[in-house]
């Protein structure tokens, strides 16, 4: 996966880093010095790469979790409305 750094809010109070998992692990130590200068308020070549800041979009959630669980979740709704009117 691509990694991706960048802030959580506008109040850039917090920094997050993504997509360091299978090949990406050998990017854990650029990605530490990037969010070092990050914090530090420097500009240089790592804080412009193409994977700081950039726009993520939200990956769907595992079907068959997401599926069970709100099965259990209706089934135990539908258990209160019969056993606990």
């Amino acid at each position: 996966m691509a990694p991706a750094i960048g802030y959580f809010g506008k109040d850039k109070k917090a920094i997050f880093s993504l997509g360091c998992m299978g090949h990406g692990v050998s990017l854990t130590t650029l990605n530490g010095k990037t969010i070092a200068e990050l914090i530090t308020g420097q500009q240089t070549h790592r804080t412009d790469m193409f994977f700081v800041g950039r726009k993520m979009f939200p990956w769907p959630s595992d079907p068959i979790p997401y599926g069970l669980g709100n099965a259990i979740r209706g089934f135990m709704k539908l258990e209160d409305k019969l056993y606990y009117k």
